[in-house]
């Protein structure tokens, strides 16, 4: 069962059954599409103002390990659905309206990546994957949208966090220039810090203090979800 909101009025406008069950969405910019789907689950179900579109099917690959890719960007005020329905290792830009694959027209060299944990930046211009790799470990990869809808090939080639003696497993933006990530040091210890995108440099790194989940952008302020309770911690002035 799934109850559609309108997210102007306090109480649901559609209820709608569908034959499987969905625990996650996200809405694009502009509020016309929403993506229902299994967070852990190969099955999605695309809708513009609240009528269904079409099925969004990921690949099945170790789907049950890792959260459904997909997020919407807008360009050139169109909005874009990004996620993997051909392989778990390809990242695909979908028309949301028409549902043409505008990535699969070309021949493609993909990196052996589950991209994950999509987010995109305030400004449309970037994609960050928080995903993984065998055997296995966190990667964070960033891709430069406005390039990537140029050159489709761009999408098998992002940019990934510097890192020397750790190993980053989750980021969000904080802005269009800048993203909060964690990192787990070669010596067991976790710390925070900011990437620069432009400068391509990690700073302002923060020590961290028992176990944690994912962490999510509140406006230039951060909320950390832990196994027990979630705190806001203070990117402008770390303690």
């Amino acid at each position: 069962m799934m109850l559609y909101f309108d997210y102007w009025k306090s109480k649901p406008t559609k209820q709608t059954c569908y034959s499987f069950e969905y625990n996650d969405s996200i809405i694009s910019e502009n509020r016309e599409f929403t993506l229902f789907f299994q967070k852990l689950g190969t099955k999605g179900v695309l809708l513009k103002n609240g009528t269904i579109l079409r099925k969004i099917i990921r690949a099945d690959y170790q789907a049950s390990y890792y959260e459904f890719p997909a997020a919407f960007f807008t360009f050139k005020e169109r909005t874009y659905l990004i996620h993997c329905p051909i392989e778990y290792c390809r990242l695909d830009i979908e028309d949301a309206e028409t549902g043409e694959i505008l990535s699969n027209k070309i021949e493609r060299e993909t990196v052996d990546v589950f991209y994950s944990g999509l987010l995109v930046s305030q400004d449309n211009k970037y994609l960050l994957s928080n995903g993984w790799m065998w055997h296995p470990v966190d990667c964070i990869n960033l891709f430069n949208l406005e390039k990537c809808m140029d050159d489709f090939k761009l999408l098998d080639d992002s940019v990934v966090i510097p890192t020397e003696h750790s190993v980053v497993n989750f980021g969000s933006f904080i802005d269009h220039s800048k993203v909060w990530v964690t990192e787990i040091l070669f010596d067991g210890n976790e710390r925070f810090g900011v990437w620069e995108i432009n400068s391509n440099e990690m700073s302002s790194f923060l020590e961290v203090f028992g176990e944690y989940e994912n962490i999510y952008t509140i406006e230039h302020r951060k909320s950390l979800k832990s196994y027990e309770y979630s705190i806001i911690i203070d990117l402008l002035m770390p303690k």
